[in-house]
């Protein structure tokens, strides 16, 4: 069977799934060891060799020497990608979520708890995407936190908000000027008109010198919050306004880290294999590029995934998906991210040809030694 046989060409076209070196050293071999096990009158490859064949090249190209060095720096630079994949997927999802709360919508609910709500506010206009104290909100503005990469300190832990609700960190934070001395009849009389007006509203929860409800009706979440003579640099009464939190965000970030566990062990196996190959001066190059951005990314993505499922269960997806997205916001990790792309870049210059086994396995019995 001569190797222009369409047969012979299937088979070449499968053994692609292997890496060009390995067909160099072995796809001859297997090849004729193919055809020569085919049964008379097969025109195409069976289902089996085909699973076989796409299975066994898939595996090869993940395959990193069997030791604790190769294995640790694949898993580290499976985390690292899987972190910066994550981050990416969670800020598509967030991108198709829904928007901040306008001015009306606000003017108007926080109107709901507070007839005269419109008088008692700022004039002022503040706006914060990331990099502003969420801690310190200002009393003489409407401070609107724009970006999901903002946390909220106080989003889950001080009250109670009800079920089914997921507010979004990105929020309109609105104090009214009120006597500290009336902050807790303010508070009994805006929960009760909410509750009067249709919205579900949870107990009111006094902690200390602080008074606060969460209030829910459609898709806007409504926070009061109160405090007293205690925190005399702090506003008496403010609403902090929310959207429900974007739904395809986690589950986008799941997708992306998944995808990133998968093609960060697949890089660092490419690397792996072809760093003995080049020459001094390239393997360098790979060392001190790789070891530097895998050492920042792995912490990075670690920490922010390790945050990311601790505030599921004590924040609710919501506060999860701020700190995933600003978690990832570190000063150095875009370089650890350049670094990671130039060791896989450097991996992919040209190589010095040269016979190799072509994987790790079992060296062969040489036999009896001669006397």
């Amino acid at each position: 069977m001569s190797a222009a046989d369409p047969l012979a060409r299937a088979y070449r076209r499968l053994l692609r799934a292997y890496p060009r070196h390995y067909r160099r050293v072995r796809g001859l071999e297997m090849l004729t060891t193919l055809l020569d096990s085919v049964a008379p009158g097969q025109r195409r490859p069976s289902a089996r060799d085909v699973v076989d064949i796409v299975y066994g090249g898939v595996a090869y190209r993940f395959r990193v020497p069997p030791t604790l060095g190769y294995r640790v720096i694949a898993a580290t630079a499976a985390v690292s990608v899987a972190g910066l994949a994550g981050w990416i997927g969670a800020l598509a999802g967030w991108q198709r979520g829904t928007s901040l709360p306008t001015r009306a919508e606000v003017v108007a609910a926080v109107t709901v708890a507070v007839p005269d709500a419109a008088q008692r506010m700022p004039t002022g206009q503040k706006t914060c995407d990331w990099r502003c104290d969420p801690s310190d909100p200002s009393d003489d503005a409407v401070t609107t936190y724009r970006g999901p990469f903002q946390s909220d300190p106080i989003h889950a832990q001080l009250f109670d908000r009800p079920r089914g609700t997921d507010p979004a960190v990105n929020r309109v934070y609105l104090p009214l000027t009120t006597p500290r001395d009336q902050m807790p009849t303010t508070a009994a009389q805006a929960h009760d008109r909410l509750a009067a007006a249709g919205w579900r509203v949870s107990p009111v929860r006094i902690d200390g010198d602080t008074q606060g409800f969460w209030a829910v009706k459609g898709g806007l979440t409504l926070r009061f919050q109160g405090r007293g003579t205690t925190y005399p640099d702090d506003p008496a009464v403010a609403f902090i306004v929310h959207h429900d939190a974007p739904a395809a965000t986690l589950p986008a970030a799941v997708v992306g880290a998944g995808v990133g566990l998968v093609c960060g062990w697949w890089a660092a196996a490419f690397a792996i294999r072809r760093f003995p190959r080049h020459g001094r001066p390239i393997q360098t190059a790979m060392l001190s590029t790789g070891v530097a951005a895998l050492s920042v990314a792995a912490v990075t993505s670690a920490n922010a995934l390790l945050n990311t499922v601790s505030h599921l269960s004590n924040g609710g997806p919501g506060q999860a998906q701020s700190v995933l997205l600003g978690a990832m916001l570190q000063p150095l990790l875009p370089l650890a991210a350049m670094g990671l792309l130039v060791c896989l870049v450097l991996a992919m210059t040209p190589v010095r040809r040269t016979a190799e086994m072509p994987a790790p396995g079992p060296r062969p019995d040489p036999g009896p030694t001669p006397a």
